[in-house]
């Protein structure tokens, strides 16, 4: 799980934070914060056998660059919005 900002839930008690961290670390979940993404790829299979690809995050965390593969990649944020337009659908 990577997060852009410093913390998971960082509105939220660092107490439960931790917790959730501890939590998602016994699942076998790596969690990285302060996670800037460069960019999102699909790794080819170099056997050309068909298998399933990796998606692969690109990203830095302070200055260390960093790769991160994943069967799936899921995305949350707030809404797209900017001042004059509307959201789109």
């Amino acid at each position: 799980m990577l997060e852009r900002k410093p913390a998971i839930l960082g509105r939220e008690e660092p107490e439960l934070a931790r917790r959730l961290g501890g939590l998602l670390a016994g699942e076998g979940v790596e969690l990285q914060s302060g996670v800037e993404i460069e960019r999102v790829r699909i790794a080819r299979d170099p056997a050309g056998t068909g298998a399933d690809a990796a998606k692969v995050v690109r990203g830095t965390v302070g200055e260390e660059q960093r790769e991160w593969h994943a069967a799936e990649i899921v995305v949350a944020g707030r809404p797209y919005s900017q001042p004059g337009r509307p959201r789109p659908r």
